[in-house]
């Protein structure tokens, strides 16, 4: 089982500062004992309150505690002088450590309180940057509705070519809000425009959270080397600026990806890097995340104590701070490892905790991002519905406009018969007119439309977006109650009748099934989202491939599967291996003959490559010939022959993706012919 990527970028959001010099991080020890000699001289309270505002702001990315000690110092001065630009400065800046140490409800009090004097007193730069902390600390706790809000308040408060640096670190953070959602492209495009701003400015930590954030989307999407490749270049710069913070988080988010390749080594060596300079930081969120992951590197590699010890650490952390996401993902672990440890009656117990969490968090989160999206889709829908109604209204006006104006033409050309000259000249130049007016709105009802098609595309887009959602967080209660009754079966082994024994084996083979069944929903959601780039493939490869997949079963069921010569063809090379591999399993499944038989050729038809895959099966009714590629379409119970309904909807989906098509020809009991 690989990491969960929960964490995700959050702790890498860019927190706007103080508009302070503060020279190379490198020079910091000198620079901060500089500083203390000059305040012991200064007599002036506002040249006290800056050099306490640069003494603290010089501990921002080492030491949290150093950075509230002294901004609160400067707090003290600038309330005395009763300097409201200087109060807002100091309460931001204690936020910002108490966000550091991870004690959130605090931070979030110091942000609010600064937020509502800048309100009170017009100061709109300052007030951006509380709108966009105050964002943040609603995004660490799993409100993004609210953290949106917040975030698209401060953008509307910004000018794009003055503030550069603000509008930089907003839109990185509103990238995180679509991370958050599952929406990686749209996430991705948001990291890369902050990712462009940055580079221009030159700013070394802004470029490095940046490539940070690039790195995590491009993880999610699978993307695992250009992932690295930015987590790298991330890597040395932080290293290069002292940005400690970056290093810790970017070293156990390498040994994520490292894990997940069952790099177990060189994932631990990471993980117990980073967790050393989180340490010495006090950096107790980032503490909390990396103890977890050696606790599941050390479960991987066998040291089942050693992980409980890691995870029971990082749950003291985790519940001191209320962060639900890390205290599940902990309880699942420690569910694991008593486990393997049998002692079935404590992994129940943390198993039943681990639910509570996940339940809790369903219910707080993901139930109403799924209500948001459907009442976005029916609001979207009605919308375009109006649109159409209005545009066919101001057709049927135009047509009567058109035909009112004839009539009147014809009854002065009868009237006005002296005239006829005159008046013939007259209608021909009003119809040129009219005609040119109508070719207009023509036009601009076309365009009308073609808006209105994009509109319905989007929504389409988001109502599968909204069926990928609902099937994700299906999976988990499924999980739920296969664990849950593997754990009753070992706890009860041997005092279980065979009735009972029964009843356990169809629950588990049920939800088995229903899991089998999301897994199909999901990958056939995933299509869409899919880079169907073109690559040349050999088709003789991918039959190769299949033929080592599915030997056991080949040999098993004394299957003669016969290969042609197959062509290079242009397409996707991943997706033609899942297309041919269903349509050749489900030749050997829907097959009752003693010798089945499959065989897989090609041809050139019109100047196209026709790929067949026949078998000598059950075969298929004509009437249902179309029906087959739809999504849950059986033509068998599943006591006959097991299965989603999911293959062939799968495979065609793909197919038409990649610009081709495919059918059937078959007859009952004379075998089936994909094409």
């Amino acid at each position: 089982m690989g990491i969960s990527k929960s964490a995700g970028p959050k702790i890498f959001i860019i927190i706007q500062l103080l508009l302070i010099s503060l020279g190379g991080l490198a020079q910091q020890n000198a620079l901060a004992d500089s500083l203390l000699r000059e305040i012991q001289t200064a007599t002036e309270d506002s040249l006290k309150y800056n050099l306490f505002q640069r003494l603290s702001m010089a501990y921002e990315s080492t030491n949290p505690q150093f950075v509230i000690d002294y901004a609160e110092q400067a707090l003290a001065l600038a309330e005395k002088m009763s300097d409201q630009g200087k109060i807002v400065t100091s309460l931001n800046v204690i936020g910002i450590g108490y966000k550091k140490k991870g004690d959130l409800n605090t931070s979030l009090d110091y942000f609010s309180r600064g937020l509502e004097i800048c309100r009170a007193n017009n100061l709109t730069e300052q007030q951006t940057q509380f709108l966009n902390n105050i964002g943040l600390i609603h995004a660490n706790r799993g409100d993004l509705n609210e953290a949106m809000k917040y975030y698209h308040e401060a953008l509307n408060l910004l000018d794009e070519e003055k503030d550069k640096l603000a509008v930089a670190n907003l839109i990185n953070n509103i990238g995180i809000i679509y991370f958050e959602q599952g929406n990686q492209e749209e996430a991705l495009g948001y990291f890369e425009r902050s990712l462009v701003i940055q580079r221009e400015r030159k700013d070394s930590l802004g470029m490095s959270i940046a490539l940070t954030n690039v790195g995590e989307s491009l993880d999610r999407m699978e993307k695992n080397e250009e992932a690295l490749a930015k987590y790298q270049e991330a890597l040395s710069i932080s290293e290069k600026i002292n940005d400690q913070y970056g290093v810790s988080y970017l070293l156990a988010t390498m040994g994520e990806i490292r894990f997940n390749e069952k790099k177990y080594e060189q994932a631990s060596r990471d993980f117990s890097r980073a967790l050393e300079i989180a340490d010495k930081l006090e950096d107790v969120e980032g503490k909390a995340r990396i103890l977890g992951l050696l606790g599941k590197v050390s479960q991987k590699q066998g040291d089942i104590q050693v992980s409980n010890d890691y995870c029971f650490e990082a749950l003291a952390l985790a519940q001191k701070m209320g962060a639900k996401q890390t205290i599940r993902d902990l309880y699942g672990t420690i569910s694991q490892n008593y486990k393997l440890f049998n002692d079935y009656e404590k992994a129940y117990d943390y198993q039943v905790l681990y639910k509570e969490v996940n339940d809790t968090l369903f219910n707080e989160e993901k139930s109403r991002q799924i209500n948001e999206l459907a009442i976005q889709y029916e609001t979207k829908k009605r919308d375009a519905e109006v649109q159409l109604l209005k545009e066919e209204q101001a057709k049927n006006e135009a047509l009567l406009q058109r035909r009112t104006i004839i009539g009147w033409t014809t009854a002065l050309v009868l009237l006005f018969v002296s005239y006829l000259a005159w008046s013939l000249f007259q209608t021909n130049k009003r119809k040129q007119t009219f005609n040119k007016q109508l070719q207009e709105e023509v036009e601009d009802r076309t365009s009308e439309l073609k808006k209105s098609n994009v509109k319905l595309e989007k929504s389409n887009k988001e109502l599968e977006q909204f069926a990928y959602i609902t099937s994700h967080d299906l999976k988990e209660p499924l999980r739920n109650i296969i664990s849950f009754t593997e754990l009753i079966e070992r706890k009860l082994n041997g005092h279980l009748d065979e009735e009972t024994e029964d009843y356990m084996h169809t629950v588990q083979g049920n939800a088995r099934q229903m899991h089998a069944l999301i897994e199909g929903v999901l990958e056939f959601a995933r299509i869409e989202n899919i880079d169907f780039r073109n690559e040349t493939v050999d088709l003789n490869n991918i039959m190769g491939k299949i033929k080592n997949v599915l030997q056991a079963s080949i040999h098993e069921d004394n299957v003669e599967l016969k290969v042609g010569q197959l062509p290079m063809v242009t397409g996707n090379a991943s997706q033609l291996f899942l297309v041919l591999k269903n349509l050749v399993e489900n030749a050997m499944k829907y097959n009752n003959n003693p010798t089945p038989k499959i065989e897989v050729e090609s041809k050139i038809v019109d100047g196209l490559c026709q790929v067949s895959v026949k078998d000598n099966g059950i075969g298929i009714d004509k009437e249902y010939h179309n029906k087959i590629f739809d999504m849950f379409q059986r033509l068998h119970i599943r006591k006959e022959y097991n299965g989603a309904g999911l293959g062939l909807s799968i495979c065609k989906k793909i197919v038409q993706n990649l610009g081709g098509d495919i059918w059937v020809e078959s007859e009952p009991g004379k075998g089936s012919n994909f094409i």
